[in-house]
């Protein structure tokens, strides 16, 4: 049995955010799991804040945690796709046809 309890993850979150908004890793987490229950706008505005934390803490230290930047630009793709902010063009929808023709 799935419990998609994605309200109250994003309430824990929160709250683990007002303790420790400097973290941005959980800032990411917070990103992930709007989107997994689907809030798109709060989706991209945590996306686009993780990687702007990530990216200056590795200005800083010299040593930022590429991986999770990663994450934090696909996640600003795959919210962005799904909001048609950035829509695919058309001939990419159309590549599996041009190696079958």
């Amino acid at each position: 049995m799935v419990m998609k309890r994605y309200p109250q993850s994003l309430s824990a979150l929160s709250n683990t955010l007002l303790l420790n908004p400097q973290n941005p890793f959980y800032v990411l987490r917070m990103a992930e799991t709007a989107y997994t229950a689907q809030d798109v706008p709060l989706a991209l505005n945590f996306f686009l804040r993780a990687v702007e934390m990530m990216a200056d803490a590795a200005d800083e230290s010299g040593n930022g945690s590429a991986g999770a930047i990663t994450r934090g630009w696909y996640g600003v793709k795959l919210v962005s796709v799904m909001q048609n902010i950035f829509p695919i063009p058309f001939f990419l929808l159309r590549l599996p046809l041009l190696y079958n023709e």
